[in-house]
């Protein structure tokens, strides 16, 4: 059996965090010149969004190659995410050009960085500390809107879901770094007793 194909523990809390994360992109979250809105109207948060659901599905994934592929679909989301808005406001602030071309060099590195990553090996830590990167800015996120004057319920909802994110994939992170730890440890010597 291949090291990539090793069953690993599955993470339902982790999973379950992600799934409901996701279901707040189509919750009421912020009130918006006096009427209700949800996150599904503005597409630039998506990628906290989606990138939840694919934390949940890899709460659940017990195959390590699945695992991996979630981390380099997350990993392609935030290089996608931060070269859209790091293109916007270059084309905002300078000329809308150089905002077109920031773009489009954008786009080249997202396609080298995602085929790097598919070539490398990954170990079980990648992932884990992938979650509690998302873990964070999902917090992040999440806390904004849910102290805002304006904040609705599912605000909240998503602080809860994130809040849970984090302490799972803590969890998770920990459980990863200790297998590996334990992995290179040496195995002690066997004594045997003579009589």
């Amino acid at each position: 059996m291949s090291r990539d194909s090793r069953p690993v523990k599955r993470r339902s809390p982790l999973g379950i965090s992600g799934v409901l994360l996701f279901m707040c992109l189509f919750l009421p979250t912020l009130r918006v010149c006096g009427d209700p809105t949800a996150p599904i109207q503005f597409p630039p948060t998506y990628g906290i969004y989606i990138g939840g659901l694919l934390v949940g599905f890899l709460g659940f994934s017990v195959v390590r190659q699945v695992r991996r592929n979630l981390m380099i679909g997350l990993a392609g989301i935030y290089i996608a995410s931060v070269g859209a808005f790091v293109s916007i406001w270059v084309g905002a602030v300078s000329a809308e050009i150089a905002g077109f071309l920031l773009g489009a060099l954008m786009i080249g590195v997202l396609i080298v960085a995602l085929r790097l990553m598919v070539r490398t090996t990954w170990t079980e830590r990648a992932p884990a500390v992938m979650c509690v990167v998302h873990a964070l800015v999902a917090l992040g996120w999440s806390s904004l809107l849910a102290f805002d004057d304006d904040g609705m319920w599912g605000a909240m909802v998503s602080l809860g879901a994130a809040s849970l994110m984090l302490f799972a994939s803590i969890g998770y992170a920990m459980g990863a770094f200790a297998e590996e730890r334990a992995a290179e440890e040496p195995a002690l010597p066997s004594a045997r007793v003579i009589g």
